[in-house]
């Protein structure tokens, strides 16, 4: 097993991972932001093994070259049934253009969009988290 423990003893008095034994996890950083925030768009969806809405109709994607649902080349890939939320958050940070992602557990959305915005409905327990600080 590994251990760490966390001490304020560095120069800034920020508290710093000190691991004691064995490998240590980088830490995520992450932003929650929120349950009132759509992002209209380009999504990679992993559950479904497709990339959804990046085409060109759509200003703000990131990614504009594959069809309405799913099209040519890398548009379509092999589905994970089954992604954790720390997969969900490198699948983001490895994903060019990828600026939040939604994880309930088993299923990983990233979204490959420049803007969201708020909206007057919540979707219920969907949280949209963005890859680092807030």
């Amino acid at each position: 097993t590994s251990s760490s423990t966390v001490t304020t003893s560095s120069p800034t008095g920020v508290p710093t991972l000190n691991p004691t034994d064995g490998p240590t996890k980088k830490p995520l950083l992450f932003c929650e932001v929120g349950r009132d925030i759509e992002c209209r768009g380009c999504q990679k969806n992993h559950y479904a093994g497709k990339y959804n809405y990046c085409d060109k109709s759509n200003p703000v994607n990131n990614k504009k070259d594959c069809e309405w649902v799913g099209g040519p080349g890398d548009c379509k890939f092999p589905a994970k049934r089954s992604v954790s939320f720390e997969e969900c958050y490198s699948l983001c940070q490895a994903e060019d253009g990828c600026t939040h992602f939604v994880n309930n557990g088993w299923s990983c959305n990233l979204h490959l969009v420049s803007t969201c915005t708020q909206v007057n409905q919540p979707y219920g327990s969907v949280i949209l988290y963005s890859p680092g600080s807030c």
